[in-house]
């Protein structure tokens, strides 16, 4: 190979004080070899301490280069199906855990699980409310009216008139009615009041609504209603109220009269 540049002489350094005469390298006269006339002459560059020492990429020509984003995506495909799988895995023990009671405590045994409530018998349960009997004629007072069925009392005019009327539709009996009246009531006797009670038939509900009239004296309308339902009958009454013994009584019926 012929070589197209001379190497240069050393420079004249310290070390190169005694050389006194330069040897220029011999040249290469010979034919070049069959084949290596064609190629192009190559320059030999002095290695000095200024130019660095680089090595050239080599550039494979026999094989292809990887498909780099194929790499990436078979990757991404590859961890998304072992978390897919990590997570059936947890599901799945949650499921056995919360089907077999739990886990801890070294209890193996398996536990019923308990039944959902019932949320829609429950709703209806609480829903419906108990009915009021006395729905239909509450007890109640409102300046001098007084409205109801209750068992009434001896303390005032109302709570005696309510007292004889549960007594002949509640508790049928004669003589608890008489004795919310006077002795001098004209209110009959036990015996005649029992006997009215028995013809009026039993269930038979009564509903009252008394006025204050003033100076012991009560107008009152008197309804009552068949059993089971019916049209119901209405009665205008007057009391006269008195007070014994310090108990409000009837001193006299003064008016009964059937309106309806």
């Amino acid at each position: 190979m012929k070589r197209s540049k001379e190497i240069p002489p050393a420079s004249a350094e310290p070390w190169n004080t005694d050389v006194t005469e330069t040897v220029a390298p011999p040249t290469i006269d010979e034919a070049p070899a069959a084949g290596v006339a064609d190629a192009p002459p190559v320059e030999l560059i002095p290695v000095t301490a200024d130019i660095p020492l680089t090595i050239p990429p080599v550039e494979r020509t026999g094989e292809p280069a990887p498909d780099r984003s194929s790499q990436r995506r078979n990757i991404r495909h590859a961890a998304l199906a072992a978390g897919g799988l990590v997570a059936l895995i947890i599901v799945t023990a949650v499921t056995v855990a919360v089907t077999l009671g739990g886990i801890g405590g070294g209890d193996t045994t398996p536990h019923a699980i308990a039944p959902e409530p019932d949320i829609t018998s429950s709703n209806t349960t609480s829903a419906a409310s108990p009915v009021d009997p006395n729905a239909d004629c509450p007890s109640a007072t409102k300046d001098n009216v007084t409205t109801g069925r209750d068992a009434g009392d001896y303390s005032s005019g109302p709570g005696v008139i309510k007292k004889y009327d549960y007594a002949f539709y509640v508790t049928r009996s004669g003589d608890q009615a008489r004795d919310t009246g006077a002795p001098t009531a004209n209110m009959g006797t036990p015996q005649a009041i029992q006997t009215t009670i028995d013809q009026t038939p039993t269930g038979t509900r009564h509903c009252l609504r008394i006025v204050d009239s003033g100076s012991g004296l009560f107008d009152v309308t008197l309804t009552e209603t068949p059993p089971g339902g019916g049209t119901p009958t209405i009665y205008q009454q007057r009391f006269q109220t008195t007070v014994i013994g310090g108990r409000t009584l009837i001193a006299q019926n003064l008016l009964n009269v059937r309106i309806s």
